[in-house]
């Protein structure tokens, strides 16, 4: 925490107030690195007690300075409340700032550094509870009840585990998902990351030549709550969803918290066994493009190729946002949207090349299941979408109330 403290956070702070050095705005200075002053002099005073209980004569209780260093711990609720925010912008300003990624490169090769990028610091705060968890529960194994220290441990671990909950919370699993996303995905746009942005549902697919009906290319599409994303898969017999480094299920990023063993592993990134990752070490995704989730639509494919559906841009959306006043922003969103520009009708099969992936007939029930889920999933997305934006343009007026209910949707 020293280094994130000295190497990183202190000289962007400076810079922020120098204009001729300028690398970052004090605002997204104190928004990356909070309070993280509060935690390394924590961690200090927390030193400083154990050198003072180690001296001949000391009359102090290692369980009590354990308790007494974790109740002064609160600023790590602050600081893990955050971190996803800290992400995010650190993310964001390595796309758009020369000046901040030259200032990365010249932090990361600083001796104390040791390589370690700014993403891998921010993360180590969390890790820290989670290692003095494990570490009181092991301490506790081997203390007796009736031993002094006992009261102090026990305390510890308690307060411990707490704060460790911050590290596993709704938000910052989601925050987890996007950069294991955003990093496994070739020209993954940086806006992926919003904390706004829930992911609903992923579905393999191929993508046919909607006159020939020749496979193109091995899919996933990404369902998301405002967005439909596709990326191209480096094999058909690969699973999108595992090649982002996570476990196979969108179920997962919104399980509750008691679900979770501990706060450290919510800061760690999913991986599979040794095998799995080392086939699949030289194959990534490709970013191909998305679209507003308010302006696709989702059509039932061909009858004679089941199972299969199409991608339906709606041209008086798309040709609106293309309206829009010129600006760099505008383009770069514009050109994200350039696999759907490009052509506004795109058929799908959730089954792959006979050819490529040989699939029996009970298979090919199961590639429909799969498509009906993913259908049901879109539409219902869609509809919430709609309602949102029917609620945010007409609001209520006072004696009026709207009665929202999904679960028909």
């Amino acid at each position: 925490m020293n280094v994130l403290s000295d190497v990183f956070a202190r000289p962007l702070r400076a810079y922020a107030k120098d204009k001729r050095n300028f690398v970052l705005g004090l605002y997204e200075c104190n928004s990356m690195f909070m309070n993280i002053e509060m935690l390394v002099e924590a961690n200090q005073g927390f030193l400083d007690n154990l050198y003072r209980w180690r001296q001949p004569g000391s009359n102090l209780l290692f369980g009590d300075i354990c308790a007494t260093h974790m109740f002064r711990c609160e600023c790590y609720s602050k600081f893990l409340s955050g971190v996803e925010d800290a992400q995010i912008i650190n993310l964001r300003e390595q796309k758009i700032n020369p000046a901040y990624r030259a200032f990365l490169d010249r932090a990361k090769d600083h001796p104390e550094a040791k390589r370690q990028t700014l993403h891998d610091l921010l993360v180590q705060p969390g890790q820290r509870i989670g290692r003095y968890t494990m570490m009181l529960k092991e301490l506790l194994k081997y203390t007796s009840n009736d031993h002094p220290d006992y009261p102090g441990l026990s305390a510890a671990l308690k307060r411990a585990e707490e704060i460790a909950t911050m590290a596993d919370d709704t938000n910052t699993r989601l925050a987890k998902t996007f950069f294991n996303m955003h990093k496994s995905i070739e020209n993954c746009p940086a806006p992926l990351i919003n904390q706004n942005r829930h992911l609903i549902r992923h579905i393999d697919a191929t993508e046919l030549d909607i006159i020939s009906r020749k496979p193109l290319r091995p899919v996933t599409i990404f369902l998301f709550t405002d967005k439909v994303m596709v990326v191209r898969r480096p094999a058909y017999n690969v699973n999108g969803f595992e090649l982002c480094g996570l476990v196979n299920g969108p179920e997962v990023i919104m399980r509750t918290r008691s679900s979770s063993t501990s706060g450290l592993e919510s800061f760690l990134p999913k991986r599979n066994d040794k095998s799995k990752r080392n086939s699949v070490q030289e194959k990534r995704l490709k970013f191909k493009g998305w679209v507003g989730l308010e302006a696709v639509e989702l059509l039932d494919g061909s009858g004679d190729l089941l199972p299969s559906f199409m991608l339906q841009t709606n041209a008086t959306s798309m040709s609106a946002a293309a309206k829009q006043p010129a600006s760099p922003t505008v383009a770069a969103n514009m050109a994200l949207e350039n696999y759907f520009l490009e052509q506004p009708l795109r058929l799908f099969s959730t089954s792959p090349p006979q050819e490529e992936v040989p699939i029996t007939r009970s298979q090919i029930s199961v590639h429909n299941q799969k498509k009906e889920e993913f259908c049901k999933q879109f539409h219902k997305s869609k509809a919430i979408l709609n309602q949102n934006d029917s609620a945010t343009r007409f609001p209520a007026t006072k004696g009026q109330k709207h009665h929202h209910s999904h679960q028909n949707i």
